[in-house]
């Protein structure tokens, strides 16, 4: 089986792709992620705004930058 088939074979997101969110980090990781918004969360993403999001074992605090 190749890659794309494997690809093809992944679960669908329960959200739809307009509702991810940019989250822009800038403590050791300096990067923008892609998360998708809180459970439950009806509206606009919040720009400017401070979001703890987690990171592997550890949580972070970001910005979010976009949507």
């Amino acid at each position: 089986m190749t890659l794309r088939q494997n690809l093809g074979a992944l679960p669908t997101p329960s959200f739809p792709a307009e509702s991810i969110w940019q989250i822009a980090l800038f403590n050791g990781v300096d990067r923008i992620l892609d998360y998708a918004p809180p459970e439950g969360w009806d509206g606009p993403a919040p720009l400017n705004r401070r979001v703890r999001i987690p990171l592997g074992k550890r949580s972070v605090v970001g910005w979010v930058a976009g949507a």
